[in-house]
């Protein structure tokens, strides 16, 4: 993949945590809401908001099993519950590629600040875009192909 793509990738899960961030702000908590009742929310994305919302808060990825409609938004619900829960392994489950799955991992790292995890890093599916923490040992803490 190249570069551009990567790039648009990341700037879209910047603005849909930022857009998390502001409704979980000014927006009804997590907390308040039963599980079931994000079926109950007629619009799809908000009811997609609200499954992340309250996988992020329970740290609970089976939630995010609840959004079928859409394997991207499913996929970044599973992201946010990696970070948010410091669990890499969660991130084995994004849908939609490998790739997917190592902008995931890239997030766990940069949330958690484990540098360990970066000899888990396949820089070729991040289009060399490397957590920061990961720059210390590049290239050498990462597994050549």
């Amino acid at each position: 993949m190249d570069k551009k793509l990567i790039i648009v990738i990341s700037i879209l899960i910047f603005f849909l945590a930022l857009i998390l961030i502001i409704n979980s702000y000014f927006g009804t908590k997590p907390q308040d809401i039963p599980a079931g009742n994000c079926t109950s929310i007629p619009d799809k994305y908000n009811q997609y908001l609200c499954y992340v919302d309250l996988a992020v808060e329970l740290k609970n990825p089976e939630i995010c099993e609840n959004i079928i409609e859409n394997s991207y938004w499913k996929g970044d619900c599973l992201s946010f519950v990696a970070s948010a829960k410091g669990d890499w392994e969660i991130c084995n489950k994004v849908p939609n590629g490998e790739q997917y799955q190592q902008v995931c991992l890239s997030d766990v790292i940069s949330a958690t600040n484990n540098s360990e995890l970066c000899e888990k890093i396949n820089e070729s599916l991040l289009g060399g875009m490397v957590p920061s923490i990961c720059l210390p040992c590049w290239p050498n803490c990462s597994p050549r192909e």
